[in-house]
């Protein structure tokens, strides 16, 4: 889980900022079963919504709010 969490990470961040994904991202293995937080089924849609595509693409649905901040709330 963690490889396919850091690679849809590093790809979200390189598409971000317009930057070639790492070619280590290739390697990094899809989660089968589709890994989804606990929840009842409208959290579940809920976070599927705001799923980055990076991540659905690697077959986890976690909310873009849960992993990173906007700037105007870090002040970055």
């Amino acid at each position: 889980m963690m490889d396919a969490l850091l690679a849809g990470m590093a790809e979200k961040l390189a598409d971000d900022h317009g930057l070639r994904r790492p070619g280590w991202t290739r390697t990094a293995p899809k989660m089968k079963p589709e890994w989804v937080a606990s929840g009842t089924p409208r959290m579940r849609e809920e976070q599927r919504k705001h799923a980055p595509r990076q991540l659905l693409d690697r077959g986890l649905v976690i909310d873009e709010r849960s992993l990173w901040r906007d700037r105007e709330v870090t002040g970055a």
